[in-house]
């Protein structure tokens, strides 16, 4: 298995390439490059159908994944909006994360079981957020 094979195991990423990894100056944190494959670029995030490009435009956006060892993990990418007959203008979706969430899904996942679980302070110790961010994500889930 290759570096890139356990990365995308473990943060549950499919139907993308990883382009290039980083680390932060500090070495705390890890930025994952990653791009969606052509097939699954271009979907309305509402409907889930193709739709046509809105512009050329494109917007890097960042994702809090799941940690790795003691490093957090950041993904990045460029992010199309494309124009839905029936919703208008959207960002696409992408298969790693909800619709205008900053967090992977698997991140999302394990902080509203450990909510419910644990206390809240552990939560926010534990994932490194804090507990506004943690009500959000567990009304999202």
């Amino acid at each position: 298995m290759t570096h890139n094979q356990l990365i995308k195991n473990a943060q549950n990423l499919k139907g993308v390439s990883i382009l290039k990894i980083e680390e932060s100056a500090n070495g705390d944190t890890l930025y994952i490059h990653i791009k969606l494959h052509k097939r699954l670029r271009g979907i309305c995030p509402h409907c889930h159908k193709h739709a046509p490009g809105y512009d050329s435009k494109t917007q890097e956006r960042q994702w809090r994944a799941l940690d790795m060892g003691t490093k957090k993990v950041i993904l990045v990418s460029d992010v199309h909006r494309v124009k839905c007959p029936e919703h208008g203008v959207v960002t696409e979706e992408v298969t790693w994360a909800w619709h205008q969430s900053r967090f992977t899904k698997k991140f999302e996942q394990q902080v509203a079981y450990l909510a419910v679980h644990q206390s809240k302070k552990l939560v926010c110790e534990q994932m490194r957020i804090n507990w506004r961010t943690v009500g959000s994500i567990v009304s999202r889930v």
